[in-house]
């Protein structure tokens, strides 16, 4: 029996052993089976791209909750989306003294207050279309808003419209109760926020009744200011009042500008030979209001002036132009280049400002060249109705015989007669008389010979370049009548390309209300009214700080597309918005 036991004993082991040795081997194969079956799970590769942008499927508490207590809100997005853009994104008004805790949990977001909410008071919160999910960054299609009152009542007070820009995704909306002296955006947060969506609308709600200013701001720092040197601004037109009998106002329209209050400057003057100055400046100027009596060269050992005779901008890059002299400076002593009354492309105007100089009498041997050509060379679409050619040369010239220098002709050789405008010192344009006829060719040639520059070099050939016409037939048209049109003063209506290449048109409506674009190009076109209160036919943006107000406008909804050869009538464009309430 002990013998029998002794095996049993042995035996057990041996069965102990196995079992180990079959559970380890299991620890290892189980695991492996499991990625496999993991692995089996997946979808198979090679689907589509995601292309749906995250949505928001329910909130904490309720859009129109009153009487909220709680220390925190909640949001669920349809898939998880990424935490920082979701944090830029998200806007409460009245402002919160302090930072938000967040807490995630799957693709939901708990947010905690740092103090207690202000009593009796309606909070705005807004998602702003910022916020990308994590599968392929797209981006929410619109912002997301909703209402809540610790107090009793909510406020309903809401203003709406449209900002009309080419990526209007992203731009803020502040809003400012008009409970101060002054609202400067550069310097004050607003009271109310949110955001536009991909289509270029926006809603702000929630509003208390007041009287309000509204900006649109594209916030690139997302600090809430609007900061020139870096955001554009849309102005609103008037101020709006929020009471208990007007609680809803629509139409606000915004265009955005750059604005810019600061003096162009001059940065540099170099003197590439005995005649050119290149000079570079600290932004874009006006090229076509600086002239050679904006500058003055001054030896400082003699105190002597030398006058600048010319001023272009050739081949110049952005921010440079080049200035000439025709005197021969001594190498030996100091120079300053003066440059008065600078404009940019703002209106800003610089009074005076000064560089050195250093001097070359390096000689100018390179003949000017022909570089700009307005139309294109050979161009096959001219306007024959009001034509004109530009030509600009890489050097100041000598347009002192134009009129024995350059011809336009038609196919047979007749001479056209042109007036010529002079637009700097080396670049003209040909505008003839008369209109042209439709569908013909016509010629340029100018003799280079007769063009030197003042260094006395000069081509010795002819250029010539072809155009042709366009065809009458291929003109098309617009006609149709203004709705709501009583009592708006000073409307101005202009047909805006959505491309490019095609000019923009502008009328004025007769009295009836009704209007023609007649010989317009063919293409794309929306159609923009607005009240030009100063008469200079241009829409007015009006300016932040102290508070200008812009002109009104409107866009009518559809795009006009205008084929070649068939006019559209009976277009109905309501401007009642130009009336916005």
């Amino acid at each position: 029996m002990a013998k029998s036991k002794s095996i049993d004993t042995f035996d057990a082991k041996i069965i102990s052993l196995t079992m180990v040795r079959s559970l380890l081997l299991l620890g290892i194969i189980m695991p492996l089976l499991l990625i496999v079956g993991c692995a089996n799970q997946l979808a198979p590769g090679g689907g589509g791209i995601d292309t749906v942008p995250p949505q928001i499927t329910e909130v904490y508490p309720e859009n129109g909750t009153l009487n909220f207590s709680e220390k925190y809100i909640e949001f669920t997005f349809s898939e998880y989306v990424d935490k920082r853009t979701f944090k830029e994104a998200l806007f409460i008004s009245p402002a919160i003294d302090g930072n938000l805790e967040t807490s995630w949990t799957n693709t939901s977001v708990r947010l905690y207050f740092p103090t207690a909410l202000k009593a009796n008071t309606t909070y705005h919160v807004t998602v702003g279309t910022d916020v990308v999910d994590n599968n392929n960054r797209n981006r929410m299609a619109k912002a997301y808003s909703y209402v809540f009152s610790t107090g009793s009542k909510i406020d309903n007070g809401t203003i709406t419209g449209m900002v009309f820009s080419d990526k209007p995704s992203g731009v803020m909306i502040f809003g400012y109760q008009i409970n101060r002296d002054t609202i400067d955006p550069a310097k004050t947060k607003p009271d109310y926020i949110s955001q536009v969506g991909a289509d270029g609308s926006f809603q702000l709600t929630g509003l208390a009744q007041s009287k309000y200013r509204i900006f649109a701001v594209k916030d690139e720092f997302k600090d809430l200011l609007f900061q020139a040197d870096q955001d554009m601004i849309g102005v609103p037109t008037k101020d709006y009042s929020i009471s208990e009998m007007d609680s809803l106002i629509t139409g606000l329209n915004f265009t955005l500008q750059k604005i810019d209050t600061v003096k162009p400057r001059i940065l540099t003057a170099l003197m590439t030979d005995k005649y050119h100055i290149l000079t570079t400046y600290s932004e874009d100027l006006k090229y076509e209001k600086i002239k050679s009596a904006n500058f003055s060269l001054v030896d400082s050992t003699s105190l002597k002036i030398y006058p600048v005779v010319d001023a272009f901008k050739g081949r110049g890059k952005q921010k440079e132009f080049t200035i000439g002299i025709n005197s021969t400076l001594p190498d030996s002593d100091k120079y300053f280049l003066v440059a008065k009354k600078l404009v940019d492309e703002n209106d800003n105007v610089t009074d005076s400002d000064a560089v050195s100089l250093m001097v070359t009498n390096k000689p100018d041997t390179t003949a000017p060249k022909l570089i700009k050509f307005e139309p294109q060379q050979n161009a096959t679409d001219i306007d024959f109705t009001k034509p004109s050619f530009m030509f600009g040369f890489d050097d100041a010239i000598k347009f002192d015989s134009l009129r024995n220098t350059v011809w336009l002709m038609d196919t047979s050789k007749n001479i056209v007669p042109v007036n010529f405008e002079i637009l700097d010192d080396a670049s003209f344009k040909i505008i003839p008389t008369s209109p042209l006829k439709s569908d013909k060719n016509y010629r340029v040639a100018i003799n280079l010979r007769r063009l030197p520059d003042y260094a006395g070099n000069f081509l010795d050939s002819t250029f010539t370049t072809g155009y042709k016409m366009i065809n009458e037939l291929d003109f098309t048209g617009i006609y149709g009548s203004i709705e709501n049109f009583d009592g708006i003063e000073h409307v101005i209506l202009q047909l805006v390309p959505d491309s490019a290449s095609t000019l923009t048109y502008t009328e004025i409506p007769k009295k009836d209300g009704s209007f023609a674009f007649a010989k317009i190009r063919p293409g794309k076109y929306r159609l923009l009214c607005f009240n030009d209160k100063n008469d200079n036919r241009i829409l007015d943006k009006g300016f932040p700080y102290p508070f200008v107000p812009a002109e009104s406008f409107v866009y009518m909804k559809e795009v006009l597309n205008v084929p070649a050869r068939w006019a559209i009538t009976e277009v109905k464009f309501d401007i009642k918005e130009l009336q916005v309430k």
